[in-house]
């Protein structure tokens, strides 16, 4: 189950162009680990986070398999994370080799790349430049017709541009594309699931406020709450452990 966690798969993020991978932002090693994990070098691909769980019945929200996550943890970055997705845009689409140019030259092309403003004057992408539906993400020079062409962004969700990369095909180097990644957020929200490294999952019903929680006499509150009644019947090693 650790496979289908979320934290670094690999160290070579700036370098590939991935059709969809997930990212979390803070993943951390866990306190408590075997020999093994250190034999397999885990350490070096940390994968979910150390949270603080109260096992109590409290509201309602934690019943059964739901369970109530501290809002101010969450608002400090707690299991945030990020999904990178990579759009490529075919510069010689349907045989039209050539005729799409990316010029440098100061003239019309730039005058209207400007007026874009999330364009560089060479027609590629701002790096960080938030994009939408609609928004203008790449242009190039149609020789033919002599018009800068725009390509836009068809997603409705909103993302922000990571990286771009002028590649050519394998079989011709006329055949180039462009490849854009954006990085979209995905944070916690109603519904999404959690688990422990022993496979206690739980559904988050609810951010609840922090003044609102429990503590301890020394003051500690949780990220995590969970309803007791999740354990008993499940025959699991580690019952309730770190969560995520």
């Amino acid at each position: 189950m650790a496979k289908q966690t979320l934290g670094t798969s690999m160290h070579s993020f700036p370098y590939r162009f991935d059709n969809k991978i997930y990212r979390l932002y803070f993943p951390q090693i866990p306190v408590v680990k075997s020999s093994r994990f250190e034999e397999y070098g885990l350490g070096d691909y940390p994968s979910g986070t150390n949270a603080v769980v109260a096992v109590l019945s409290y509201t309602g929200y934690d019943m059964e398999d739901a369970m109530i996550v501290n809002k101010s943890s969450y608002e400090r970055g707690f299991a945030h994370g990020c999904v990178y997705k990579t759009i490529k845009y075919d510069l010689n689409e349907g045989g039209r080799k050539n005729k799409l140019k990316m010029v440098h030259t100061v003239g019309k092309f730039q005058q209207e790349c400007a007026k874009a403003k999330d364009l560089d004057s060479d027609g590629t992408p701002k790096i960080g430049t938030v994009v939408q539906k609609g928004t203008p993400q790449f242009a190039v020079f149609d020789q033919s017709s002599e018009q800068t062409k725009f390509f836009r962004n068809r997603d409705m969700e909103l993302g922000r541009i990571d990286q771009i990369a002028l590649v050519s095909g394998e079989e011709s180097a006329d055949d180039i594309k462009m490849l854009c990644k954006i990085r979209y957020p995905r944070n916690p929200v109603i519904g999404d699931k959690f688990s422990s490294r022993h496979g206690q999952k739980g559904i988050l019903s609810i951010l609840w406020p922090q003044v609102d929680m429990p503590f301890t006499e020394s003051g500690i509150t949780p990220d995590v709450i969970i309803n007791p009644n999740a354990f008993p019947s499940r025959m699991t090693i580690g019952k309730a452990s770190r969560f995520f």
